[in-house]
């Protein structure tokens, strides 16, 4: 078998990338306006960057030793948080942060809502957006199944080609599988319907980094700006969210614009201190900061309804924002105080560390 001769990824740079990653989730939360450009990409770029992240010489004999490290990080971190919230349902209620629609949970109610939670299956709106952690989970443990397969076949064959086929079949079997459960909202346990539809973006990122080569060699900010447009161009007319059932045959190809850009735009930034410390420090917490910025915003709806008067829970009934027009404060707001939360979390790993 031949030993893949992967580069060294630079951390900080893909920290950076996911930062940008997690800004665009923020405003794509609070600038209704912007949704359909930044969908195009935006939870793309982060598959795509796990998949560059993936390391072969480390887990492509051991798919089991990366199940394990996702389920205790990533998991984990998905099923307490859900659990708490969980546990606070009724509160929320009483306290008018739930959706008017929302329930109280009985007893029984909270042991099977537990058992989603435990299950990826969890469903509190305040962490709508976690969604995506069984979902990068999954998708992540079924490429190091696959490439592990794959490995194999190649030691078996003499023959990279026939591993890359493999994978590039078994990534297609499963993308098709997914599309038409998702364009028709056909229910999944922990959305791994999600997970094989994003196993392209993955698998993207792992071919770019074992095959192809540092990307940043390849980065050009004419070559970017011309993918804006084309991304800008295509979302007029496409809007892609998976968890709306919203997908398009060539939404694979327009996400690849899109990460273009952002890596461009990576690229440019890290040679700005102040705007490469902010955006690493996100990106290196981006999974912290997905958890905590629809509380801090849905808070501040909740603020500004009380404000005003809203007795009655309409106008906080409104997702994801009550006023749209209030997008330039809900996009600094939110993006400043989970600025705040992430250095407070990044110091607490820090100290655990």
């Amino acid at each position: 078998m031949k030993e893949i001769k992967t580069i060294a990824p630079d951390r900080e740079y893909w920290d950076l990338v996911k930062g940008i990653g997690i800004v665009c989730v923020i405003l794509g939360h609070t600038c209704i306006w912007a949704q359909h450009f930044i969908y195009t990409f935006h939870m793309q770029l982060f598959y795509f960057v796990t998949g560059y992240l993936y390391s072969e010489k480390k887990y492509g004999d051991r798919p089991w030793t990366l199940t394990k490290q996702k389920f205790r990080t990533t998991w984990s971190v998905y099923v307490v948080c859900y659990i708490v919230v969980t546990l606070l349902h009724n509160v929320l209620i009483d306290l008018g942060l739930q959706p008017l629609e929302f329930s109280r949970y009985t007893g029984k109610d909270f042991l099977i809502q537990i058992f989603m939670d435990c299950t990826g299956n969890g469903y509190e709106l305040l962490l709508g957006p976690a969604y995506f952690l069984p979902v990068i989970v999954l998708a992540s443990v079924i490429l190091g199944v696959i490439v592990c397969v794959s490995r194999r076949i190649e030691e078996r064959s003499g023959s990279t080609a026939l591993k890359l086929l493999f994978q590039g079949c078994i990534v297609a079997v499963c993308a098709v599988w997914a599309y038409p459960r998702i364009a028709n909202g056909v229910w999944t346990p922990a959305n791994v319907s999600f997970s094989m539809a994003a196993l392209p973006y993955l698998w993207g990122g792992y071919l770019l980094r074992n095959y192809i080569g540092d990307i940043r060699r390849r980065l050009y900010p004419v070559i970017g700006l011309l993918c804006a447009l084309i991304v800008y161009k295509t979302s007029l007319s496409h809007l892609v969210d998976f968890t709306m059932g919203l997908v398009y045959p060539f939404m694979y190809v327009g996400a690849a614009f899109g990460i273009y850009m952002c890596l461009c735009l990576a690229e440019m930034f890290y040679h700005v201190e102040l705007v490469r410390r902010f955006l690493v420090l996100m990106g290196r917490n981006s999974l912290f900061v997905m958890m905590v910025h629809f509380p801090i915003l849905r808070f501040l709806d909740k603020g500004i309804t009380l404000y005003i008067g809203d007795p009655s829970g309409e106008l906080y009934n409104k997702i994801p924002v009550v006023f749209e027009n209030l997008w330039p404060f809900y996009a600094v707001a939110v993006t400043l105080l989970s600025y705040i939360f992430a250095i407070l979390w990044d110091k607490r790993k820090k100290k655990v560390h």
